[in-house]
C-alpha cells in the first residue's frame, strides 16, 4: 500500500469516526432533551397530584366537620327526646295516681292499673 493509499484510507476512516461521533453526539443530546421533557412531565404530574391530594384532604375535612356538626345535632336531639319522655313519664304517673285517687272530691272505688 502507498504513502497515498494509506493516508486516503486513513482519511476515510478518521472521517467516518467523525460522523459516527457525530451521531452519538446527536443520539446523546436527543436523549438527554428527552430526559429534560420527561423531568418537566414528571414535575407537573407530582404537582398535579399534590393539588388533588390537598383538595382530597381539604374535601375531607370538610365531610368531618359536617358529620360533627350533624352528630352534635344528634345528640342535642337525644337529649330533647330524653327529657320529653321524663316529661311524659311524670305526666302518665300523675294521671295514673289521679285515677287511683278518685277524682273532685267524690270517693270512687280505686283501680288498679298494674
Amino acid at each position: 500500500m502507498t504513502t497515498r493509499e494509506h493516508r486516503s484510507k486513513h482519511d476515510r476512516e478518521i472521517a467516518e469516526i467523525w460522523t459516527l461521533m457525530g451521531k452519538l453526539a446527536k443520539g446523546t443530546l436527543a436523549a438527554q432533551d428527552e430526559t429534560r421533557e420527561l423531568r418537566v412531565e414528571l414535575r407537573l404530574g407530582l404537582r398535579e397530584l399534590r393539588l388533588e391530594m390537598h383538595k382530597m384532604q381539604v374535601e375531607m375535612r370538610k365531610m368531618q366537620d359536617e358529620a360533627r356538626q350533624e352528630m352534635s345535632e344528634i345528640r342535642t336531639s337525644i337529649r330533647e327526646l330524653t327529657a320529653a319522655q321524663k316529661r311524659t313519664e311524670a305526666t302518665l304517673k300523675a294521671f295514673i295516681e289521679s285515677i287511683r285517687r278518685g277524682g273532685n272530691g267524690h270517693t270512687k272505688r280505686k283501680i288498679d292499673l298494674q
